[in-house]
């Protein structure tokens, strides 16, 4: 296995020398498409994001490679309309997004996932299709309601919430 790039290489270890000059091995590579194995899985799927990067960037999410647990297989590759940025082995979370009772639906984070604000993309698993599908909900932090089928996204700061987005979910939506 060929090593592309090594993330944490930027973290200062208290040596300036050291920093600057990883900063700027970093800031060098380039590459495109290169798996990253997540920590979050469902019962049924891993996840792979595919990272890509040009010289002086920040390494981008540009996809993510859906794999079946039962047999490695890859089901579905799914390229993201943004290219967040990438952060670390937590961008994919794992919920019940669409209320069917299953935990196989996942969210793209963009962010540090314990930070307030930051911004999601969710995607929930359709079993007759055996696929994800992108229900077009994308937005800050959702909490799900599943007794009023509703998705509620709020930006804060502080205590104060700034504003508040609620969605109806329903097989239309996606």
């Amino acid at each position: 296995m060929k090593k592309i790039f090594e993330y944490n290489v930027i973290w200062s270890n208290g040596y300036k020398e050291n920093h600057k000059d990883s900063k700027e091995l970093l800031s060098n590579i380039e590459f495109k498409n290169v798996e990253f194995l997540q920590i979050h899985s469902t019962k049924d799927f891993y996840f792979k994001l595919l990272l890509s990067k040009n010289k002086k960037e920040d390494i981008k999410i540009t996809g993510v490679n859906i794999y079946s647990k039962k047999n490695g297989e890859l089901i579905q590759r799914i390229k993201t309309k943004k290219n967040y940025l990438f952060y670390d082995v937590f961008t994919v979370e794992i919920g019940d997004f669409d209320f069917d009772g299953n935990e196989n639906d996942f969210s793209l984070v963009e962010g540090d996932t314990r930070g307030t604000n930051v911004p999601h993309m969710y995607f929930i698993y359709d079993e007759s299709q055996n696929k994800f599908i992108d229900p077009n909900l994308e937005g800050y932090v959702f909490v799900f309601d599943p007794e009023k089928k509703i998705a509620t996204s709020t930006k804060t700061c502080g205590d104060v919430i700034l504003y508040e987005n609620n969605i109806i979910l329903n097989k239309m939506y996606y």
